[in-house]
């Protein structure tokens, strides 16, 4: 006998009466009457006594009936288990930029497993420009992008009509990234148009996004670009090619590995034309529509920046 047929029977009984059951759950009469007759043969004895203007339990019945709620019961319970671990083991998705992926998702993922042993992380890496839109979109309820103050701001204006709030968690500078012995790395600080005939490496939404403060377009014109797709390959193409990059301090300053001391940063400087101040920010929904650990996670992103200041690895970048 099949579990939903249980329900069926459950049903017969609390209505005593066929009709009424079939009705409730949306079954014809005949149907219901079929899978009755199926159950009393494959029981041996009968579950109802048929009378004028229904049914009538009979004694069997009563304990068969007994046995048949407590295992369903049992059956909803496991149910229940099983849709409970199907959100635990649901991953958090966190749509995130590039260069903040290569510095965040180690100890993000590290905080998170701490707190959540059955839980999953999982960044869906983007450009930098498009973490906005993926919110607004539905695609994920967690996000962290870099703004400068104008998009910050016409970001907020557009995200509040979709319940999602956008809170500053840190303030991040652009610096050029060299080998120690590339003629640049004696600089304390360049300008963008100082940047002139040399081997850049860039991630790609440096070349597609004008809104973006090392747009291409705005450094010079006979520099040579490469594009790579992540922070490590630029720092490798880096160190084996003497190329340079332009990064935010913190993809510089919590990338993994000891090799720190290998390389120079050089603040960019800030003019009206070339602004050189960007805010990184997490996007989220409302609490209220987050699940428990899309909750965790929220917290341990923010527990992290509150402890920033204090890693040692970003005490290699200069002050802009």
């Amino acid at each position: 006998m099949k579990i939903e047929q249980l329900k069926y029977l459950i049903e017969i009984g609390h209505s005593r009466s066929i009709s009424s059951a079939a009705g409730k759950l949306y079954l014809s009469h005949t149907t219901l009457s079929s899978i009755l007759k199926g159950a009393e043969k494959e029981l041996g004895f009968p579950l109802f006594q048929r009378i004028q203007g229904g049914v009538k339990v009979t004694a069997e019945g009563e304990e068969a009936l007994a046995l048949m709620e407590e295992m369903y019961r049992c059956f909803e319970d496991i149910q229940k288990l099983s849709t409970v671990n199907a959100l635990l083991t649901q991953p958090v998705s966190i749509v995130i930029s590039p260069s903040i992926h290569s510095a965040l998702a180690v100890p993000i993922n590290q905080l998170f497993w701490e707190q959540e042993s059955r839980g999953r992380l999982e960044f869906q890496i983007v450009k930098g420009m498009d973490v906005g839109s993926c919110l607004i979109k539905n695609s994920g309820n967690l996000g962290l992008t870099y703004f400068t103050e104008e998009s910050q701001e016409n970001y907020r204006m557009i995200a509040s009509r979709y319940q999602i709030r956008t809170d500053c968690l840190y303030t991040d500078h652009f610096y050029l990234l060299v080998r120690r012995d590339h003629p640049l790395a004696a600089r304390k600080q360049i300008s963008q148009e100082e940047l002139q005939n040399i081997d850049l490496a860039m991630l790609e939404h440096y070349v597609a996004s004008e809104t973006c403060p090392v747009y291409l377009k705005t450094l010079g014109p006979d520099n040579r670009y490469t594009i790579f797709s992540n922070i490590a390959l630029i720092r490798r193409s880096i160190l084996s090619q003497n190329m340079a990059a332009i990064l935010p301090g913190l993809a510089i300053g919590s990338a993994p590995g000891d090799d720190h001391h290998l390389f120079k940063a050089i603040p960019l400087i800030e003019t009206e034309q070339n602004p050189n101040t960007m805010y990184l920010c997490l996007l989220h929904r409302g609490t209220a529509s987050l699940r428990d650990q899309e909750k965790t996670a929220l917290n341990c992103i923010r527990n992290y920046f509150k402890d920033l200041k204090n890693l040692p690895v970003l005490s290699i970048l200069p002050a802009p």
